[in-house]
């Protein structure tokens, strides 16, 4: 057995019952358990006697520490934004490798990266992006009246557009740093800043919103399967 070493071994559906028989989705009791499966209970307790570290894992809510709906749905949101920021970075960077790639321009744009600039390139981005996203589901989470695939295109799009703002002025950021540690005077160039900002805005916005309504449209196509698949599984089970 090596030094840390543990098995996991989850808790409903594989140790007890799941579903419980004659339980319905609205009433279930995050206290209530199914009865034992003696056969995965065995095996437990032979792994045990062999001297196995082993730990349970659920997803149940513990009621003492959840102890309101709008706890458990605060942490459902929270999960969702990570997941769709994600997606979203790490998609849209796929894309740009493949599409250097297909130019063949792969090489010398990677070659003018180090590791470290890559990563934090990388992380700034996510930031930004789980950033608008979040703003994005909450506007939808507000807006109770309108919250189908078309509400959801929509608040991506405009997601999309603050995301490119923000990473528009991430990169100006960049470049005034790069002249000010090559000692050109900034007297030079802030009038050409002005006019570069007030154009790159609405460019960077307008890309931004374009990239983000098409992330819309995956991600409301993505949700409804979910949904559907969700209820599927949930009439296979009763």
């Amino acid at each position: 057995m090596r030094p840390g070493a543990w098995i996991g071994c989850d808790f409903d559906g594989t140790l007890v019952e799941w579903p419980i028989p004659g339980m319905n989705r609205d009433d279930w009791d995050p206290e209530r358990i199914g009865r034992s499966i003696p056969l995965m209970v065995a095996r437990v307790r032979v792994w045990l006697a062999a001297g196995w570290d082993v730990r349970i894992m659920t997803a149940r809510a513990n009621p003492k520490v959840v102890s309101t709906p709008e706890s458990a749905v605060r942490g459902v949101k929270a999960v969702q934004a990570w997941s769709l920021a994600t997606f979203h970075t790490v998609s849209f960077v796929a894309a740009v490798v493949v599409g250097l790639h297909a130019r063949g321009s792969l090489t010398a744009a990677l070659g003018r990266l180090d590791t470290a600039l890559g990563v934090a390139a990388f992380v700034g981005l996510w930031a930004l992006t789980w950033t608008a996203t979040r703003a994005g589901l909450r506007a939808l989470e507000l807006d109770e009246d309108d919250r189908g695939s078309i509400s959801i295109v929509m608040r991506l799009t405009v997601a999309g557009g603050w995301n490119g703002i923000g990473i528009f002025g991430a990169l100006v950021f960049v470049l005034l740093f790069n002249l000010a540690s090559r000692g050109t005077p900034a007297l030079m160039f802030v009038p050409v800043l002005f006019l570069g900002v007030a154009i790159g805005v609405s460019l960077a916005f307008t890309i931004g919103a374009l990239v983000g309504f098409v992330y819309g449209l995956v991600d409301a196509a993505l949700l409804r399967g979910a949904d559907v698949l969700f209820r599927w599984t949930q009439g296979v089970q009763s």
